[in-house]
């Protein structure tokens, strides 16, 4: 074991990199550790930031250099649906030349997962992954390097909403929208945002207890017939925006 920023590190493993026994990428779980490390750049993600990068004392304190950091994602196999969802790790740290890539235990729970060794499990409350022992090492081994059935972040990101074609009738008689999911504000905003308040984006919970339109739109919880109201005024709204 050696100094990794902090906490500590399984050293001197096996590569388990990308290019290692079994399909797709593959990493030591690690209890001690604080970050996680990935030793193959094209594991991340296309947000990894190569500026990102950060000193650690890794063997017998010497230090090495991250050389960025990002987002690495494993496809896993739910245990409780059986479909194959994505693991998502954030902030990893790609250090060119480690001999294993590596899973921080502290930083899976600060996103709000729960690491069971005794069952070999990881879990969110939303999807349950499985992990192995081999030797003395805990190894989490990606399923699959095919399509997803669904996404989850690391940390509580649910499922996206079904795609269920609700249709909203405005007080507007020749006004008529077609929803794909439940409040999909992408409807009501213009290239501007400016349905929403200009401050209120496309992109926002806008329907929970700190949207930032409550001031202009009212205070959930939102009934069916209120929605509505907030959605008739929204709609007034840009109309005022746009005559």
């Amino acid at each position: 074991m050696s100094t990794f920023d902090g906490g500590e590190v399984a050293c001197g493993a096996r590569d388990t990199s990308r290019n290692g026994a079994g399909s797709g990428k593959s990493a030591v779980l690690d209890s001690g550790a604080t970050r996680h490390i990935f030793n193959d750049m094209s594991v991340f993600d296309k947000d990894y930031n190569p500026m990102g990068g950060s000193t650690f004392s890794v063997v017998q304190n010497r230090p090495v250099s991250s050389a960025g950091n990002g987002a690495v994602h494993f496809a896993k196999t739910d245990l409780v649906s059986g479909k194959v969802v994505g693991l998502w790790l954030r902030d990893a740290h790609f250090i060119p030349g480690q001999p294993f890539n590596l899973i921080s235990v502290v930083a899976l729970e600060d996103a709000g997962f729960c690491v069971d060794f005794p069952a070999r499990t990881i879990s969110n409350g939303g999807a349950t992954f499985s992990f192995s022992r081999e030797g003395k090492q805990y190894i989490i081994r990606e399923d699959s390097t095919g399509a997803l059935d669904t996404f989850m972040a690391c940390g509580a990101h649910e499922d996206p909403p079904p795609k269920d074609k609700t249709d909203w009738i405005f007080e507007d008689a020749d006004t008529h929208f077609e929803t794909h999911g439940p409040f999909n504000l992408e409807l009501f905003a213009d290239k501007d945002n400016h349905i929403l308040p200009v401050y209120c984006t496309a992109t926002d919970s806008c329907f929970d207890k700190d949207w930032a339109g409550k001031a202009c739109y009212g205070n959930p919880p939102f009934e069916h017939d209120i929605t509505l109201q907030c959605l008739q005024k929204a709609l007034r709204d840009h109309a005022g925006h746009h005559p």
